[in-house]
């Protein structure tokens, strides 16, 4: 096992070679270090908004490999709780949760598949009263998730600002109470979201993107 983990280090120093990259995979699994092997998937879908050559494969991989070995009890399950590692496999789901919502952000699907997703991740206040706990969420994620933060905040709130323009159109229509309470809903989320960018290490760039649609959705 020794051999194997010293083989895998030596064939993972360079991520964007995949023929190296995937015999440490193979390495690591051989010598059963799971958590590590996880860690390393992880890092190969990281950053999920910006995609390298060999990401979709390895998203593949990464469902694949759930798929067989943690979406039920298994040999690598039982060695990652005896290993206190279980939540290695979370941060995993979670990030290709977030591969998947930018993909589709990518491909121009509509919104609600988007939303979807931000609805299951859950990793943003939906009221005021939630500002701390998922101040408290953040703080406490993995790194690899934590990153992934500033950019989750600029797309959804442009999918936010797509929403709000589609019933600003509305309004040109036949205007009603229903699509004002909306638009007003709208309004007060993006507003949350502005403010609660202040918890998660924004770039300063960012932040401007934030604070101008939230301007824009009046």
């Amino acid at each position: 096992s020794a051999i194997l983990a010293i083989a895998s280090q030596l064939s993972s120093a360079n991520k964007d070679d995949l023929q190296k990259t995937a015999n440490a995979v193979t390495c690591l699994m051989l010598a059963e270090r799971y958590g590590d092997l996880i860690v390393l998937l992880s890092t190969l879908l990281s950053p999920p908004d910006k995609p390298d050559k060999n990401r979709e494969f390895w998203v593949t991989q990464v469902v694949c490999f759930h798929h067989h070995y943690t979406d039920q009890q298994t040999h690598v399950t039982e060695v990652l709780n005896a290993e206190g590692k279980k939540s290695l496999i979370e941060t995993s789901r979670m990030l290709l949760d977030l591969n998947t919502l930018f993909d589709r952000i990518r491909q121009g699907r509509p919104s609600a598949e988007c939303w979807n997703i931000i609805d299951k991740l859950n990793f943003l206040p939906n009221t005021k009263s939630e500002l701390n706990t998922k101040d408290i969420l953040y703080r406490g994620m993995d790194p690899l998730i934590k990153n992934s933060y500033p950019a989750l905040l600029v797309v959804t709130m442009e999918l936010l600002y797509k929403d709000h323009s589609s019933l600003k159109h509305e309004l040109h229509g036949v205007p009603t109470g229903t699509v004002r309470e909306r638009i007003k809903a709208l309004q007060s989320k993006a507003r949350l979201y502005n403010e609660f960018a202040a918890s998660v290490g924004m770039s300063s760039d960012q932040f401007a993107r934030l604070t101008k649609l939230v301007s824009l959705m009046i």
